[in-house]
């Protein structure tokens, strides 16, 4: 059986922090290793946790000035933590992002050893339904996939009208997915989304195609509360410029309707499906329904 362990940087509150150890942990994960990005007000551990607070000692003392975005944050942290796996595999996640599906990863990752170095798990992000609650952390059990590059420029115009600029490829998050990556791999470098060996791509296996597909359950909100704290900082710090224009815009539009009080309306129209949009994108393909993925 192949072993893996989980590697995420995170400024998250606690409570996310074991709800996502606890997850993986469960799925049978050797460690769960989360690099908080700054320092902790509480320095008590969290059970089943392997935690590094990144703050000034931790960059001191990698010799390494703190890069001043979050992207390049996550590049060092993912390859510094890379060094030290001692599991088979290194799944490489943000601490909203889940893997779930109808097999297990241990054997997804076993199938893959020995003829791939990349394991790809395809986006699936979390939306509710206009009858369910938006309150509930965890609360969406739908989660929309992303439409292909011919599709990605009419799609999200027809269902999400006079919002579809901000969707790449009918998502608002990333339509890329995320890796887990063997260990011990020479000259590797990971980036965000992908990773290389001596400049050169690795082989890559889509663990989201074929009858029996895992997923990468991305909750780009976790629910209305927590979206408007993420949404009300990045407003401040103003740090979605390496994220993509898309999401600038979707910055722009937020700061926008939060002047006029009209957040939950925004939130609604962007990650709420009436039922036309559901059976639209039903109909394509483009939904899993009805995964309650913390009861799996």
């Amino acid at each position: 059986m192949a072993s893996f362990e989980v590697v995420a940087m995170a400024l998250a509150p606690r409570q996310y922090l074991s709800k996502f150890a606890n997850y993986y942990r469960r799925l049978g994960a050797s460690r769960v290793r989360i690099y908080f990005d700054g320092s902790m007000e509480s320095d008590h551990s969290l059970s089943g946790i392997e935690l590094t607070q990144c703050d000034g000692a931790f960059w001191r003392k990698a010799n390494v000035l703190r890069p001043a975005t979050v992207e390049d944050r996550q590049r060092f942290i993912y390859n510094h933590a890379y060094v030290g796996a001692n599991s088979d595999w290194v799944l490489i996640v943000d601490i909203d992002e889940f893997v779930f599906g109808k097999t297990t990863l241990h054997d997804v990752l076993y199938r893959a050893s020995g003829r791939y170095d990349v394991v790809r798990f395809g986006s699936a992000e979390a939306v509710f339904l206009n009858h369910e609650t938006i309150s509930s952390d965890y609360g969406a059990r739908t989660f929309r996939r992303p439409c292909n590059r011919y599709l990605a420029a009419v799609l999200p115009h027809l269902v999400y009208p006079g919002l579809g600029h901000l969707f790449i490829r009918g998502l608002l998050g990333h339509s890329r997915g995320k890796q887990a990556v063997r260990a011990g791999i020479p000259g590797i470098f990971l980036d965000i989304h992908d990773a290389t060996a001596e400049g050169l791509p690795l082989r890559e296996y889509a663990a989201s195609e074929g009858p029996s597909p895992l997923y990468l359950a991305h909750y780009d909100a976790i629910s209305f509360g927590q979206w408007r704290q993420k949404w009300d900082r990045r407003v401040v710090a103003r740090d979605v410029k390496e994220m993509g224009r898309k999401r600038e815009r979707q910055l722009d539009l937020y700061a926008k309707e939060a002047r006029i009080g009209a957040k939950e309306t925004l939130f609604r129209r962007l990650y709420c499906l009436n039922y036309l949009q559901f059976s639209i994108l039903r109909a394509l393909g483009l939904i899993v329904v009805d995964c309650a993925i913390f009861e799996m």
